[in-house]
């Protein structure tokens, strides 16, 4: 069992947080869309879901989520 699964099995089995995941791709506000794109597809990085990008500000906190589909279907300068 990996370190992220051990984090998460003391929740019960049909709880939401047994299910959150850990590891998934992330941008910045200021970030422009060929940013996150070169770094999607240059990192060696292990997510565990790269259906989404979740765009946070300085503070780590949520401001947006944009799919890869439409990641790709935005102008390259647009700022996220």
């Amino acid at each position: 069992m990996d370190e992220q699964h051990q984090t998460l099995s003391h929740y019960r089995k049909h709880q939401a947080a047994r299910h959150l995941l850990k590891s998934v791709p992330t941008a910045t506000v200021s970030e422009t869309v060929a940013t996150v794109r070169k770094r999607i597809t240059d990192t060696k990085a292990k997510w565990e879901s790269i259906n989404y990008i979740y765009i946070l500000d300085g503070k780590h906190r949520l401001k947006g989520v944009i799919s890869i589909k439409n990641l790709f279907g935005s102008a390259q300068r647009k700022k996220m």
